[in-house]
């Protein structure tokens, strides 16, 4: 327990979490005795409680430990968040009960930042809470102490995936989905039930495939928009295709990604691979014929103020530089074209890109690498960068306004190297450039040494 408020910042520590207060916080209805106590409630509520309020079935629901704060008769409130941390819950879907109503309410807010000013700044007005996961642990800034917990409880797309067999069609119904991760790790592909009426991913949700899920994979015709992903979530974009597990075989399952259509998003439309590490099994296979093709990008990372900052994204990689389509890591520390190879055989293909915050599309480490047909208009950097990569051909596209935002503009994402609409990187090996089309670009193309 703490006596509050103290001068200056006070912790609650105990080994199921902690809850920090910011130097100045003030509150109301704190208990008579000015203690905040901090314990696991004997009072948490039940699976059917949380599945109504998560708007799932109660049978796939676990509610992990639930923590009391500040006191069971009292819903403490402040006029700056405090930072709860649960320990070793992160992935669940965190919630609070209001003390006073007894009401279960979701968290469902993706916090802007690990820090009381930024979150402040996103929930001000609001009020409420926001949550994240780092390493291992759940997050939560709130205005309000009283019970905080999380929950398993996948949504019911997300129980759709889980229980489709292998080699199937998994058809999403129309509506807004908000909370799904779908996590695809078998041949299926997911198309919307309703063409005409495709349902909208938004908020934290998006597609992880694994390319060593044992057959095809194909994500298409779904539409993403208005995206939030949370802190921690370096790497993240609306379908992520990641590296199988060390030792797995080459190719096991090729990726489709098509007809899909991304819109104001927090980071990249599509992220594929990532720089193979070593580890005791060995590094992971390259990723083999990922295919992304006639889909639709617009204003990425527009949102980009909804995407976590904290979690160690790597600077490179921060959310205010987004890419419609980013594909393997560029390996500073590789000589000439020594970086493994992270992706074969694949294929970028008759896509639109208006406006990114970054380039249009980017892709490292690529082994067999044909771009052709997509336009790219609009971006602040390069219209597409190829970087230590072999056997490439860049053909037919169209780049129009590429490389224009000065590096010293206000809230231009410009790398501050020299850029133009089709740049080849040192490292690079074999890549024909032939029958493009630019406009309105500082250069059309340029080749580093060492290419």
């Amino acid at each position: 327990a703490v006596v509050f408020p103290g001068s200056g910042s006070t912790a609650v520590i105990a080994s199921f979490a902690s809850v920090s207060f910011p130097a100045g916080v003030t509150a109301v209805s704190v208990p008579s005795d000015g203690r905040l106590d901090l314990y696991v409630s004997g009072g948490p509520p039940t699976a059917e409680q949380v599945a109504a309020a998560l708007g799932v079935d109660a049978s796939n629901v676990v509610v992990k430990k639930v923590v009391e704060v500040g006191d069971d008769a009292a819903h403490i409130e402040f006029d700056m968040p405090v930072r709860v941390l649960l320990d070793g819950q992160a992935g669940g879907r965190a919630f609070y009960v209001n003390n006073t109503s007894g009401e279960v309410v979701p968290i469902r807010t993706a916090c802007a930042a690990d820090d009381t000013a930024a979150v402040h700044a996103q929930l001000g007005g609001a009020r409420g809470a926001c949550w994240f996961d780092r390493d291992g642990d759940k997050i939560v800034y709130t205005y309000h102490l009283t019970r905080f917990g999380t929950a398993d409880a996948p949504t019911p797309l997300e129980v759709m995936v889980a229980e489709a067999a292998a080699g199937s069609v998994v058809r999403v119904p129309p509506g807004t989905y908000a909370e799904d991760v779908l996590v695809v790790n078998k041949s299926l592909a997911i198309e919307p039930a309703d063409p005409g009426n495709p349902p909208l991913f938004t908020g934290y949700s998006h597609i992880v495939v694994d390319a060593q899920a044992g057959g095809p994979v194909a994500i298409r015709g779904l539409v993403f928009e208005d995206t939030a992903h949370a802190p921690g979530g370096g790497g993240l974009a609306s379908i992520v295709v990641g590296p199988g597990a060390p030792g797995a075989a080459a190719g096991a399952a090729p990726v489709a990604i098509e007809g899909n259509t991304f819109r104001n998003t927090c980071d990249a439309g599509v992220r594929a691979a990532a720089l193979p590490a070593a580890g005791p099994g060995g590094p992971p296979p390259p990723i083999a014929g990922l295919t992304v093709e006639n889909n639709r990008f617009y204003d990425i990372g527009g949102n980009s103020a909804s995407c976590g900052a904290g979690g160690g994204a790597p600077a490179a990689e921060a959310t205010a530089r987004a890419d419609a389509i980013v594909a393997g890591q560029y390996d500073d520390g590789a000589a000439g074209a020594s970086s493994p190879a992270q992706l074969t055989g694949m294929a970028v293909r008759d896509n639109y890109i208006f406006g990114t915050t970054y380039t249009g599309i980017r892709i490292a480490g690529a082994d067999g690498l044909a771009v052709t047909g997509n336009h790219i208009e609009g971006v602040p950097d390069d219209g597409m960068r190829i970087m230590q990569s072999r056997n490439v051909q860049v053909h037919l596209n169209t780049i129009v306004g590429a490389n224009q935002a000065p590096p010293a503009a206000a809230g231009a994402q410009h790398d501050g190297l020299a850029g133009a609409a089709i740049e080849v990187w040192s490292g690079s090996d074999d890549v024909a450039a032939t029958l493009n089309r630019v406009s309105g670009s500082a250069g059309a193309l340029l080749v580093c040494a060492g290419a």
